[in-house]
């Protein structure tokens, strides 16, 4: 070959076809031949380095024909090529090498490649047909870098029974790799299952195993390039039950959780007060049904150790759904 700028970042080799069959003396395959346990095959660069990607298949009694549209790939999901047995007949998918082609990283790819096909049993017959290499310099090989981390969205409530939430998670990037429950307090969590480095919003379910109790959860959300977020909504219920003000006291809040989403109740609350450390917000003239977003970033301090204090106002048996996420 000529002509290629750069070293060699990643090779595979592929014994090519027009049409896949195990049949005898096939002309359409890479390489046909009527027993590959008999083939030893090797592939030298112009530098003189020699691999073995093919070994004498399950240890040389696979007696299956042909090699057909066959691609080695040390980075291959698939099985190891010296494991496949007549039944793999031709032999079509993706393999591993018997050794690594990772030997031919660094070398400059340019002059004259040797395939040598080996039959150790001298019966049976065969001949090369069609095969490629397929090399990627280092420009080609390295992805951009992805420095941003997975989002975390509350998109839905629902009042239930059982009340429960929908936590959207994503990565345009790289992708989703996990999504783990670190902690899960009166709630069901429900992960969808998902392809890993999937792009696309995956819709976590929360779901109050209690009613009358409040409901904390935190999800660790990783992408394929390391960058990590911390999801960890504070869902809980205020409830007027008394003839005065009711209130229920969180601590331990992060900074970031600094976004307070209240969904009135039929018959709902007339006005919440949101204190975080000792700064006051107020939700006034609220309605049965009503939405009401508060962002108290300008109280919140450094740190995990917030404090937020609820304090519900309105008729006896009013009550809303109050989430504290960031």
């Amino acid at each position: 070959m000529s002509g290629f700028t750069g070293a060699v970042a990643d090779l595979d080799f592929r014994f090519d076809g027009t049409s896949c069959t195990a049949a005898e003396h096939a002309e359409t395959v890479g390489l046909d031949h009527t027993f590959v346990g008999d083939l030893v095959v090797t592939l030298t660069s112009p530098q003189g380095k020699t691999a073995v990607l093919i070994n004498r298949p399950a240890l040389g009694s696979d007696s299956g024909n042909n090699f057909c549209n066959t691609l080695l790939d040390d980075e291959g999901n698939g099985r190891s090529i010296q494991d496949v047995v007549s039944a793999d007949a031709p032999n079509t998918g993706t393999f591993t090498p018997a050794t690594p082609l990772a030997a031919f990283a660094g070398e400059n790819p340019n002059g004259t490649w040797i395939l040598n096909v080996s039959d150790r049993a001298f019966v049976d017959v065969g001949n090369v047909r069609a095969f490629s290499l397929i090399i990627s310099d280092a420009g080609c090989n390295v992805a951009p870098t992805d420095t941003t981390a997975p989002t975390c969205d509350l998109t839905a409530y629902y009042p239930g029974p059982p009340t429960s939430i929908d936590i959207t998670v994503q990565d345009t990037g790289s992708g989703i790799a996990s999504i783990n429950i670190v902690e899960a307090d009166n709630l069901n969590v429900n992960i969808p299952a998902f392809d890993l480095g999937t792009t696309a919003p995956l819709i976590v379910n929360a779901a109050l195993l209690d009613q009358s109790m409040d409901g904390f959860i935190e999800l660790e959300i990783t992408d394929l390039a390391g960058n990590v977020t911390i999801c960890d909504p504070v869902v809980t219920t205020v409830d007027r039950t008394t003839g005065q003000p009711t209130s229920k006291t969180f601590s331990g809040i992060p900074e970031g959780e600094h976004k307070v989403t209240v969904r009135n109740g039929d018959p709902g609350l007339t006005k919440l007060d949101i204190i975080v450390n000792g700064t006051r917000f107020r939700l006034a003239g609220l309605h049965p049904n009503e939405v009401r977003y508060m962002d108290v970033s300008t109280a919140m301090r450094q740190g995990n150790n917030n404090i937020i204090e609820l304090v519900a106002f309105g008729n006896p048996g009013s009550r809303a759904v109050v989430l504290i996420s960031d």
